[in-house]
């Protein structure tokens, strides 16, 4: 498992869309003069990495203190959209976009994040693809850009009144390109406002599969064809212990295994294997 911060950093230089007041952060207090430290932050509720709830362009009176916790947490769709400059539906969305997912853009724009150019010209997601991501009712889409459209902000209205929220300028969507199980976490404050600035997250399960293996796919699924091909067992044995060895740091020797980011820690290969028939149910 690893986690992956999707979220921009909250500072006093952060860029603003057009027309919004500059956030203020300032040390009101500090530990020489006051004994501790202090900061007093105002802001909008639109600055960074933030999450739109549907009283914002709707009539809808329900605030982010209202909305259920379980609307900002669920499992992960990556949609990479590079170069895209309008976002269109794809037939192959029926099977990969599931209820109750949380589904991120993928643009690279948020390394434009603050430019000029960010505000204005960015894709917008055609009506077709957002009452798709409706009627599967998805939790939340989720951009790495501004905003899913523009001015009159049809699409806004359009998920909104199926109650999907919108997350906005995200970043780092980019270490997600070879993720297929993940899951996204989109906590807001819990305040009486219309959005609400967040941290997102996302957790990454199996991530620690770095390379390549027979026996194992990215989501730590065992194929048991080529499993099976091996018929002799310390060809198997072994074959295990190095798909763990290349992705959890540690490496084989002929003491045991030695741990790579701890003190050194032999396990012999005979405890692995017991490991392994006792709690994976793998009998080699």
């Amino acid at each position: 498992m690893k986690l992956i911060d999707l979220a921009h950093t909250i500072h006093r230089n952060i860029a603003v869309f057009p027309g919004d007041d500059p956030i203020q952060l300032d040390q009101i207090r500090t530990l020489e003069s006051d004994g501790f430290n202090n900061f007093r932050l105002s802001t909008g509720m639109h600055v960074g990495t933030h999450i739109d709830g549907p009283k914002h362009m709707t009539s809808d009176i329900r605030l982010m203190a209202d909305l259920p916790l379980e609307m900002f947490t669920g499992k992960g769709v990556l949609v990479d959209v590079r170069g895209e400059e309008t976002i269109e539906f794809r037939e192959s969305f029926r099977t990969s976009i599931l209820p109750d997912s949380i589904v991120l853009f993928y643009s690279g724009m948020d390394h434009h994040f603050g430019e000029a150019d960010y505000f204005a010209n960015y894709p917008d997601i055609t009506e077709e693809l957002a009452r798709f991501l409706a009627d599967q009712h998805v939790k939340i889409v989720g951009l790495d850009w501004v905003s899913p459209d523009h001015d009159p902000y049809l699409i806004h209205d359009i998920l909104f009144k199926s109650n999907v929220l919108i997350l906005e300028n995200l970043t780092n969507l980019d270490q997600l390109l070879h993720e297929t199980n993940f899951e996204v976490f989109a906590f807001p404050l819990k305040i009486k406002a219309d959005s609400s600035i967040v941290r997102v997250v996302a957790r990454v399960e199996w991530g620690f599969i770095k390379k390549p293996h027979p026996l194992v796919d990215r989501q730590g699924n065992f194929n048991l064809i080529p499993y099976s091909i091996l018929n002799n067992r310390f060809h198997r044995i072994h074959c295990f212990a190095q798909f763990f060895a290349d992705n959890l740091n540690f490496v084989i020797t002929d003491r045991g295994i030695d741990l790579d980011q701890f003190p050194v820690i032999h396990v012999c290969i005979d405890t692995f294997v017991e490991v392994f028939t006792d709690y994976v149910g793998i009998d080699f």
